[in-house]
């Protein structure tokens, strides 16, 4: 996880089909770059750049971890701040989605279904339960 604390950042994705990066976002003094992976646990899909001399803070995934430990308000801020970011990657996808509220308990598909898409949980979880014929 990185903080900016003056200069400017520029968060580029590698676009395989056109062979060149796309940038997506700037980071401005004062705000995050890294929270998707440092959340996640997955590696980094995005390059970060330093357009200008800057001046960044790294906060490691330990340290990051022990915060929200003590201040648990961190992470909610820090979903805000990422949801932001996220948002005109979500709107570019929006016209492929079906958005569905889904009640705890409810089932979403069986086994044995015929695959007919594919599910993203953006919050809460999902279980998923086998039956094994003898």
């Amino acid at each position: 996880l990185y903080y900016l604390v003056k200069g400017g950042l520029e968060i580029f994705l590698h676009s395989a089909g056109e062979g060149n990066d796309r940038l997506l976002y700037t980071v401005h003094p004062g705000e995050l770059s890294g929270h998707l992976a440092i959340l996640s646990g997955d590696y980094s899909f995005v390059t970060c750049r330093a357009n200008e001399n800057s001046q960044v803070v790294r906060v490691s995934k330990d340290t990051f971890y022990a915060l929200v430990h003590r201040h648990p308000q961190v992470i909610l801020n820090m979903s805000k701040h990422l949801m932001r970011r996220l948002s005109p990657l979500v709107r570019q996808v929006d016209f492929a989605l079906d958005w569905t509220q889904v009640n705890a308990g409810k089932t979403i598909f069986k086994q044995g279904d015929p695959a007919a898409g594919i599910f993203i949980v953006l919050n809460g979880r999902v279980r998923s339960v086998v039956t094994i014929s003898e």
